[in-house]
């Protein structure tokens, strides 16, 4: 992907997060929208606690989609979608109630951005990008050996 590719792509990540968090806030009734979707630390969870979380959980989604993309699961390519969602699913089941399980840096933007709540907000940009950056090298380098 070439680095003005990534920046598009960055960018309408999160315009499409302001706006579907916009529509969302716009039909929440009021007494319900305070932080309505705002990605936070649980009260008792240090900061680096939180940061280690993301990071995680960021590299076991992104594990999944180098295990789903591999030229040698290709005979397998019914399942992806369930295979994500599961994913997603059990991730956020787990995380979600110390950090709100972002594992994708648009989806804490939006939410952050219209309710002003900008509190530990740099672990949503850090922790997913450590952890899809781990999950990469890892995959490519020691988990994925050469195809003969």
């Amino acid at each position: 992907m070439a680095f003005i590719d990534f920046v598009v792509y960055v960018i309408a990540q999160l315009i499409g997060g302001v706006l579907g968090f916009g529509l969302l806030k716009l039909v929440t009734p009021t007494q319900y929208a305070e932080d309505l979707c705002t990605t936070l630390l649980q009260h008792n969870l240090h900061i680096s606690q939180g940061l280690v979380i993301e990071i995680v959980i960021t590299s076991a989604l992104c594990f999944v989609l180098g295990a789903v993309l591999d030229e040698r699961n290709a005979h397998k390519s019914d399942s992806i979608p369930l295979r994500f969602g599961l994913t997603v699913s059990c991730l956020s089941m787990v995380a979600g109630p110390y950090t709100g399980a972002s594992m994708n840096s648009a989806r804490s933007f939006a939410p952050a951005l219209l309710n002003n709540n900008w509190k530990d907000h740099w672990i949503y940009w850090l922790g997913p990008t450590l952890g899809a950056v781990f999950a990469s090298v890892f995959y490519r380098y020691i988990l994925e050996p050469p195809l003969r």
